[in-house]
């Protein structure tokens, strides 16, 4: 992860970041006036985000035991997931290879939802598991 580190002047504010090794990026320079420059340079034209449509699979339900299972597959076409808890007992979540574990990981309580967004986005495998019984989760996948 970057570090950004403000440096102030009469006239401007330049965010500097650099990577793990310390290595200096591509500054960026917000001034008094609020222009916006990328290495020296103004920046005039704004920066368009097309967003796909997304298209929903089949709606699903899971269940969810004490053994650390796969409820969902690993989807190389997945732009998108929603699971929603629909019990009364704690569900604990992992991705890809990773046993889901009891008190770790992304815990869903009763009605608690998981919405996957570009921070937390995977098309990996997602295992779950509960500390008691079992317990069902509802899923709506998106490619």
């Amino acid at each position: 992860m970057a570090d950004l580190t403000p440096l102030q002047s009469a006239d401007a504010v330049k965010i500097v970041g650099s990577d793990s090794s310390g290595v200096e990026q591509t500054p960026v320079q917000s001034t008094a006036s609020g222009a916006l420059k990328v290495d020296g340079s103004a920046v005039t034209q704004p920066v368009s985000v097309t967003k796909t449509t997304l298209t929903g699979a089949s709606p699903a339900t899971a269940t969810a035991t004490t053994t650390s299972s796969i409820i969902i597959s690993a989807n190389a076409n997945r732009k998108g997931l929603i699971i929603t808890n629909l019990t009364n007992t704690r569900v604990y979540l992992s991705f890809g290879t990773n046993a889901a574990i009891v008190n770790r990981g992304i815990m869903l309580a009763n009605s608690g939802s998981f919405v996957m967004d570009e921070y937390s986005f995977s098309t990996e495998a997602i295992r779950a598991i509960v500390s008691v019984g079992t317990t069902t989760l509802s899923i709506q996948e998106f490619v």
